[in-house]
């Protein structure tokens, strides 16, 4: 264990501990902060309705029908999986607000994802 290069008096080790209570008093209210904006959130605030959900899931399932899927191969059994979307797609700006309905319509038209 490594020593200390010098003892510590009572008050840097009070003004320490307070420092480190602090700290971790801000991380809790962040990580609280997080968790009630994202349970307070809609699973479709991207889309307006059932209809504009409807024509934006055609529309990206044609975008990736025109680009070229990853094959992956699946490290525990060794099979090659076809048909993969591929991340660059799912990060795009336009699509990745829409993932989370659209990875549904994906999977039934034959896609996978690449952590699935």
């Amino acid at each position: 264990m490594k020593e200390p290069k010098r003892e510590l008096s009572k008050e840097e080790k009070k003004r320490k501990a307070e420092l480190k209570k602090g700290r971790a008093e801000r991380a809790k209210h962040a990580q609280e902060n997080w968790r009630a904006q994202r349970q307070a959130q809609d699973d479709h605030t991207c889309c307006k309705d059932d209809v504009a959900r409807s024509k934006k899931n055609a529309w990206l399932l044609k975008q990736l029908g025109a680009i070229r899927c990853d094959t992956v191969l699946e490290e525990g059994t060794g099979i090659m999986i076809g048909k993969v979307i591929p991340r660059s797609f799912e990060r795009r700006p336009d699509v990745r607000a829409h993932m989370r309905h659209f990875a549904k319509v994906a999977e039934e038209a034959g896609y996978k994802r690449h952590w699935r």
